[in-house]
């Protein structure tokens, strides 16, 4: 039994986000899914669009390909998008291509469920510098600058050694069980 008034040891935080920080980052791009028929859809809308893709890409990379081929589609669609803008034309797509992001949003509302607040934690701060490095190559607003493989290296090695860093203030994980609830699971 611990002591009355005894410190605990703060550790690195794993909580599953909530509904509500999942909805922060997934509703405004739900929100601009709706805009683009009206002409609503502008400059702000894309960047929380490609802050998204973003982070979905940088954790997916090498964990999930589903979620990866999503990112680069999504981003393709948004690229295409931005040429018709410096075209002079207003941000919007075709019907195919509403449709196609409305399933790459879905698909990312359901990866971003399942993430800890470590993890997302981690790949900003992943995004963060990948951003900084394309901006030091000549890179601008909504281009796809392709980092090399030391460059990613040098920025994983960055994160993994500085992370825990960032969240030592956390309270220690939870110690919460969830329940598996698959067919067949078997429970004790």
């Amino acid at each position: 039994m611990r002591k009355q008034g005894a410190k605990r040891k703060a550790g690195v935080s794993g909580y599953l986000l909530l509904p509500q920080q999942v909805a922060k980052y997934v509703m405004p791009l739900h929100v601009a899914l709706e805009l683009l028929p009206l002409g609503l859809f502008n400059k702000d809308h894309a960047n929380s669009l490609a802050q998204v893709i973003n982070l979905m890409s940088v954790d997916s990379a090498a964990k999930n390909k589903i979620v990866y081929s999503a990112a680069n589609a999504c981003a393709d669609i948004l690229s295409s998008m931005f040429e018709r803008v410096q075209h002079g034309k207003s941000w919007n797509v075709t019907a195919e291509e509403r449709a196609q992001l409305r399933g790459y949003i879905l698909i990312f509302d359901r990866a971003l469920r399942t993430w800890t607040s470590q993890r997302l934690l981690a790949n900003a701060v992943t995004v963060d510098l990948h951003n900084s490095l394309a901006k030091d190559r000549g890179g601008k607003l909504l281009d796809r600058v392709p980092l090399t493989e030391s460059e990613m290296a040098e920025v994983e090695a960055w994160v993994r050694a500085s992370t825990a860093g960032l969240t030592s203030h956390l309270r220690k994980t939870s110690a919460a069980k969830f329940r598996d609830l698959e067919p067949g699971a078997k429970y004790r």
